[in-house]
C-alpha cells in the first residue's frame, strides 16, 4: 500500500505524455533508458522521494515497454525458456550484471 503514491505518480505521468501526444513506443524505450541509467549507474542524493521514485519508475517504464511490444513477446514455453537462458547468459558472462538485468526481464512467465 505504501507504494501507491509512486503509482499514483506515474499514472499521472502517463497521462501528461498521452495529453502531450507523446506517448509512443520510442519515447517509452528512451524514458525507460534514462531511468534505468539514472538509476543503476549514478550516485544521485535526490531524498528518499526520489530515490525510490527513480527506482519504481524503471519497473512501471518497463512494463509500459512490455505492453507497447506486447505483439512481439512471444507467450509460449519454447520461446520463454529461450529467453530466459539468453538472458541468463547476457547478464552473467557479457554484462557481469545478473541481478540488475534478471530483476526486470527474468520474471517473465507465461500462464
Amino acid at each position: 500500500m505504501w507504494t501507491l503514491r509512486y503509482e499514483f505518480m506515474f499514472y499521472v505521468v502517463v497521462g501528461l505524455l498521452g495529453l502531450m501526444k507523446l506517448l509512443k513506443k520510442e519515447i517509452v524505450l528512451v524514458i525507460f533508458i534514462v531511468n534505468y541509467v539514472l538509476w543503476a549507474n549514478s550516485p544521485l542524493q535526490l531524498g528518499d522521494f526520489g530515490n525510490r521514485s527513480i527506482y519504481f519508475f524503471v519497473y512501471f517504464s518497463a512494463g509500459m515497454l512490455m505492453y507497447f511490444y506486447r505483439d512481439l513477446i512471444p507467450i509460449n514455453s519454447k520461446h520463454n525458456i529461450c529467453n530466459n537462458v539468453a538472458v541468463r547468459y547476457l547478464s552473467m558472462e557479457v554484462f557481469n550484471k545478473f541481478y540488475d538485468i534478471w530483476k526486470l526481464f527474468g520474471n517473465i512467465h507465461c500462464t
